[in-house]
């Protein structure tokens, strides 16, 4: 049975409802889903049958002001970011040496460091 790891970007639906027809498709093939995700991913995808395994991530937030997404502020939450992506990256490897997947399928989500570091083939 081949085993396949999601890292969903959960900060809107599209990359969740994008990644589910996938796995949808995967699962229909017989393969072990998991996935890790923050936001709204979480719970799109709680209690979907054909999910074996659901993580969950810190969500990234970019800067905004008056409701648009702002460069200024986006660059000066760089010391949060940095901190979402370390706490994120510590999570994934413990995961990933638990579930030992035989591939990733990342979704605009960015943190590579643990599946390089395992070895493990990134979609």
């Amino acid at each position: 049975m081949t085993r396949i790891h999601f890292i969903v970007n959960g900060l809107g639906l599209g990359n969740s409802t994008r990644c589910h027809s996938v796995i949808q498709s995967l699962h229909e093939r017989k393969a072990k889903i998991s996935i890790a995700t923050s936001g709204n991913g979480l719970w799109y995808f709680e209690g979907k049958s054909e999910i074996d395994g659901l993580t969950e991530l810190k969500s990234l937030h970019y800067g905004s002001s008056k409701g648009k997404i702002s460069i200024g502020r986006t660059i000066l939450s760089i010391p949060s970011i940095l901190s979402v992506l370390k706490s994120n990256t510590r999570k994934l490897l413990q995961v990933l040496e638990e579930e030992r997947p035989d591939v990733v399928v990342t979704d605009s989500e960015y943190t590579f460091r643990p599946i390089r570091r395992l070895g493990i083939p990134i979609v």
